[in-house]
């Protein structure tokens, strides 16, 4: 059996998009961890489509020791991964139902009246914090800071995580 490029490609850029951690991490030089991730993403994932992707890790390069989150949120799956490079490589890839969700909690960075006569600048940066049912949390985005482009992305996944909260 041989992975289908097709759409080993497009969960690789589907993490690149959400990436919120060092920049070009995932770029040149990937960790040795990525490539059995990639593995496990492609046999969780299947043919579902990803609907929003989350990651970082605490180091500037993928040479050096660090740890790193990937979440993958699809229809009805989120994947959380848990990888470290140190003098063990270890990772985790996980797979829990969205519908155990049971609470979100948002926070805007701007008030929306200050931007009342005209600014674009609202909501600013968003912050979205998901419980689950068996105490797992995971704030968004997960390295706590975000460009423009991806907290348009995270308020776009929004509407999709009240879904998950009503199941």
């Amino acid at each position: 059996m041989t992975p289908n490029d097709d759409k080993l490609r497009a969960i690789h850029e589907a993490i690149r998009a959400g990436w919120t951690g060092p920049p070009n991490f995932l770029e040149l030089d990937l960790p040795a961890w990525y490539g059995h991730v990639l593995s496990d993403l492609l046999l969780l994932i299947d043919d579902d489509d990803i609907t929003h992707t989350d990651g970082t890790a605490d180091s500037a390069t993928a040479e050096e020791p660090h740890s790193a989150q990937i979440l993958v949120f699809t229809n009805q799956l989120v994947i959380a991964v848990d990888a470290t490079m140190s003098e063990e490589r270890k990772r985790t890839t996980t797979a829990y139902s969205r519908s155990d969700l049971t609470a979100l909690t948002v926070r805007a960075s701007r008030s929306a009246l200050q931007d009342h006569f005209g600014s674009d600048g609202w909501p600013g940066q968003v912050h979205v914090k998901l419980a689950y049912d068996d105490e797992r949390t995971y704030s968004l985005p997960l390295s706590g800071h975000s460009d423009y482009r991806k907290t348009e992305r995270l308020v776009g996944f929004l509407p999709s995580l009240r879904r998950d909260l009503i199941a």
